[in-house]
């Protein structure tokens, strides 16, 4: 059986815990990427979501473009981060199943931006 999963950047923001609870109550699986520094100011609702069974992927610590960064640097954002998901999995008590990462903006490091169309 395929599975589909909602995918939210940004993780955790002041929405998380109400974004969780209805996307729990409705059966709505999920990934949240989590941005490192987002996540060490306020691990609390990423613990509840993993608790609640969505998947944590890494959205790397400050949340910069990769193509802005070096190799080092990247490296260094991805583990921070991944050290920090691995924290909030033990203390939810959940086994984690999967390594996820999204780069913020799309931008792999390559150069390409993404359009950002202003509102």
């Amino acid at each position: 059986m395929k599975e589909l999963y909602l995918t939210i950047d940004d993780s955790p923001s002041q929405y998380t815990n109400e974004m969780i609870d209805f996307l729990y109550e409705n059966n709505i699986p999920a990934i949240l990427f989590a941005r490192g520094a987002l996540l060490s100011d306020n691990p609390q609702p990423i613990i509840n979501a993993i608790q609640k069974g969505f998947v944590i992927g890494n959205h790397l610590y400050s949340h910069q473009r990769s193509s802005e960064l070096d190799f080092v640097n990247i490296v260094q954002e991805i583990e921070r981060t991944e050290t920090m998901i691995d924290a909030a999995y033990i203390v939810a008590e959940k086994q984690r199943e999967h390594k996820l990462l999204r780069f913020p903006h799309m931008d792999r490091g390559c150069g390409a931006h993404v359009v950002e169309y202003e509102k």
